[in-house]
């Protein structure tokens, strides 16, 4: 591979800082064949030795190899392929026996020097960049970490401890799944914020301290966007790779078009060239076209202010209009969770007769249901 347009950017100078199976001691300073290999970041001499120990994907050598380059690209053909050498034993190596031919010309004698070259390598794709934040340690009321140990958290003289902001209630300090020590002041809207399907957490819980106080804590783990701070504004903290790989190309806008056209018949019809069979079909399905219920919020608190939607097929409208009930329909996840709700008509009012088996949701969610137009 030799892609003179793209070779080091900010993904490699974040990976190189990455060490291989030496960990942060590690400094191999290889070569390629017996040429010495550096740094291709740096684009005029004295190039820098690269320490292969560190996740990277090229690298320089001395002389032109076989292809004409002396830039040398770590993957065949996945330009998103980092590796790291490793002198661990645990790894399995690789060898490659490379010979040389040698002739003095005084005495015409030949002879040939044969040289193993073994190497051990672990690799790296990266999926998401993800910036660490204090909040991960910080902890201004001590409360308690119980690491992987749930039961002392969660166990309480009243059944189990959801979080709620009562001193039967409230999580007993915190453990892995449940790490809950920023105090909900910090944010100007109480740790609530616009959640991503990765977002699990409660917007505010309450937590005792190691004197039994209840602190109304938001979560610290790691979000995608940060509440709104005071000062600071909202901050997204995580970042995705893999899906911009192809971003901006030409062929990822006309692959992108296609799929809308293909998913999309009814929508884009015209822009075929002779009308498929099922297009025409999908102009008289109206059955199947998609509407909305919006689920009213809630106010309780866990988990939180949030509401949630329904999507469903005219179709079931339909069937709801002729006195069926449509069971078992998903709502979208919100505030880190979703229900599973039986819907009727009744009159002109679309109501939730089951939530999640019971006559009312858990958080408090209204049984009226709007219908979005």
């Amino acid at each position: 591979m030799n892609d003179t347009s793209y070779r080091w950017a900010l993904l490699d100078d974040l990976m190189y800082q990455i060490p291989g199976k030496d960990n942060y001691h590690g400094a191999i300073y290889t070569n390629s064949m017996g040429q010495n290999i550096t740094n291709i970041r740096k684009k005029t001499q004295p190039y820098e030795p690269l320490n292969a120990a560190r996740y990277h994907r090229w690298y320089r050598i001395e002389e032109k190899d076989a292809m004409g380059t002396k830039f040398v690209h770590r993957g065949f053909s996945d330009s998103n392929l980092f590796v790291a050498e490793t002198t661990n034993p645990k790894i399995s190596g690789l060898s490659m026996t490379n010979c040389k031919r040698h002739v003095n010309h005084h005495t015409h004698h030949a002879w040939q020097e044969c040289k193993t070259f073994t190497e051990r390598v672990t690799y790296a794709v990266p999926l998401e960049i993800i910036y660490m934040t204090p909040l991960l340690a910080w902890n201004p009321y001590n409360i308690t970490y119980a690491g992987q140990n749930s039961h002392d958290v969660l166990s309480g003289p009243n059944g189990n401890r959801n979080g709620q902001t009562t001193v039967d209630k409230a999580f007993n300090g915190t453990y892995r799944k449940a790490y809950y020590r920023t105090p909900a002041e910090f944010y100007q809207t109480s740790g609530s914020v616009d959640r991503d399907q990765a977002d699990t957490a409660k917007g505010v819980a309450g937590v005792l301290d190691q004197q039994g106080v209840v602190r109304k804590c938001a979560a610290s783990g790691t979000r995608i966007i940060q509440p709104d701070i005071e000062g600071v504004g909202k901050i997204r903290i995580r970042y995705p790779i893999m899906p911009f790989h192809a971003e901006g190309e030409n062929t990822r806008k006309e692959l992108e078009a296609l799929k809308d056209m293909v998913m999309q018949m009814t929508k884009y019809s015209s822009l075929y060239e002779t009308s498929p069979t099922n297009v025409e079909l999908a102009k008289q399905a109206i059955l199947d076209k998609e509407v909305t219920l919006k689920i009213r919020p809630t106010t309780h608190d866990p988990p939180g202010l949030h509401g949630h939607d329904i999507t469903l097929h005219q179709s079931d409208i339909e069937d709801m209009q002729h006195g069926h009930i449509v069971r078992g329909l998903l709502t979208s996840i919100d505030n880190g969770h979703q229900h599973s709700v039986d819907v009727a008509l009744n009159g002109t009012t679309y109501r939730m007769l089951s939530c999640d088996g019971m006559r009312h949701c858990w958080d408090g969610h209204p049984t009226a249901l709007i219908l979005e137009t």
